[in-house]
Formats: C-alpha cells, sequence, structure tokens
C-alpha cells in the first residue's frame, strides 16, 4: 500500500511540475534550486500524509458502535475479516457478535467515489 501512495503522490508532483511556472534549467542557481526542491519536498510528505490518514480514519475501533442496518466491513479478533449489515436489535454485524469486533468501516467509506 505504501509504494502505490508513493507513486500516486510522485504522479501528482509530476502534474504539479508541468501545470507550474517552474522552468527546469540546470545552470539555475543554488537558491532557486533549493527553493523548488523544497516545495517538492513538503508537496510530497503532504500528499503521503493525507493518503495515509484518509486510509486511517475510516475505521472505527469496537468502542464506537455502527449505524443501525449500515453495511460495513470488519476484521475480528481471530483475526478473519468479513462485511454484513450491523443490527442493534442483537448486537451482531453479519453473522458475528460485536464483541468479536476488532475495528470496522462503513462500505461507503471505502469505496471510490465515482461521482467525479
Amino acid at each position: 500500500m505504501k509504494q502505490i501512495i508513493e507513486e500516486a503522490a510522485n504522479d501528482y508532483l509530476q502534474k504539479i511540475l508541468e501545470a507550474s511556472d517552474f522552468e527546469i534549467n540546470f545552470e539555475e542557481d543554488n537558491y532557486d534550486a533549493g527553493a523548488r526542491d523544497a516545495v517538492l519536498d513538503i508537496t510530497e510528505r503532504a500528499y503521503i500524509a493525507g493518503a495515509e490518514w484518509r486510509i486511517s480514519s475510516i475505521w472505527h475501533d469496537n468502542t464506537n458502535i455502527p449505524d443501525d442496518n449500515k453495511f460495513c466491513v470488519f476484521t475480528l479478533s481471530d483475526g478473519n475479516c468479513g462485511c454484513g449489515y450491523y443490527h442493534k436489535k442483537d448486537n451482531t454485524i453479519g453473522y458475528e457478535n460485536f464483541s468479536n469486533v476488532v475495528r470496522w468501516a462503513y462500505f461507503e467509506d471505502i469505496t471510490p467515489n465515482m461521482e467525479n
């Protein structure tokens, strides 16, 4: 996953370079080269940090209860994973008792937004 994020960050940086007014001049002075490199470095770090935050932010631990009848993905204390609807009435998710769940996420939060 980290490699995919780093590749996406690199692709994003290339788009910034193509759209910016930076001219690559191998004879430029050190100040201009350093400024450009600093901008690119901080942009890459921000992109990666944002992607990692987004991935982590959708997961909830078992102290947070999902909304009733919402479709979720989850990991169990034995390491298995699953998906299903949370049922408040009997405190189950899929066919599992919610007390066995370690973490969960709403399915809609992990699927891509295709509206754009």
